[in-house]
């Protein structure tokens, strides 16, 4: 993981008291990974880095195989591109299967600080902040202002939340769920020194 991320995850634990990101006291606005098995996720990807920009794709196809399930990615990032497909025995197994393969293969990379982020995933599930749209919090620290908030968003119809983080005026992390869909709809980031990962969903089937 890179050091950008354990920053922005520090700044988030000391910005946020223990027991929100809830909807109510004690259920999770959103979970992640709570796959159906029988989902189609296709996203565009935006990269930018020392002022030049990349485009690139992922798309995600989940379906029953008999009594297992298939699992197939396909993506490109920069000049790497690949596909995958394996089969798991449940809809449990299948966060896992991609998630490994990030070790592995240079085009799912950017899956680790987007989508897969454990530091995204600890920020929904840490609680600190109430999902209700208008919910804002901001710290000030070092010379510096951190403000979280959370909005309305809607992508494909899916409406959601979005969590927005900044420091001095500058978006560092954003990102739109919406109950009942495994995967963010949209996420962005970008480090200390401008790189950015920009991801959102144009293809979305149950």
């Amino acid at each position: 993981m890179r050091a950008w991320w354990m920053m922005l995850l520090a700044a988030v634990a000391m910005m946020v008291p223990a027991g929100a990101l809830h909807a109510g006291e004690n259920e999770p606005y959103w979970v992640p990974y709570q796959f159906k098995g029988t989902e189609h996720f296709k996203y565009d990807l935006r990269y930018k880095e020392n002022g030049e920009e990349s485009r690139g794709y992922y798309e995600i196809e989940l379906k029953k195989a008999g009594d297992r399930y298939e699992v197939e990615i396909e993506g490109k990032f920069k000049d790497n591109e690949g596909t995958l497909k394996t089969k798991v025995d449940k809809p449990d197994d299948i966060a896992g299967v991609l998630f490994g393969q990030m070790f592995f293969n240079p085009w799912v990379a950017p899956l680790t600080l987007t989508l897969f982020a454990q530091s995204m995933v600890h920020v929904f599930t840490m609680g600190g902040l109430n999902w209700e749209e208008g919910s804002r919090m901001t710290r000030k620290e070092d010379g510096k202002t951190m403000v979280m908030e959370v909005k309305s968003c809607e992508v494909l119809g899916k409406k959601g939340r979005k969590l927005v983080m900044s420091e001095d005026g500058t978006v560092t992390y954003e990102s739109c769920v919406s109950p009942g869909v495994a995967l963010p709809l949209s996420i962005f980031t970008r480090s200390d020194d401008g790189e950015v990962y920009e991801l959102k969903l144009v293809e979305y089937k149950e």
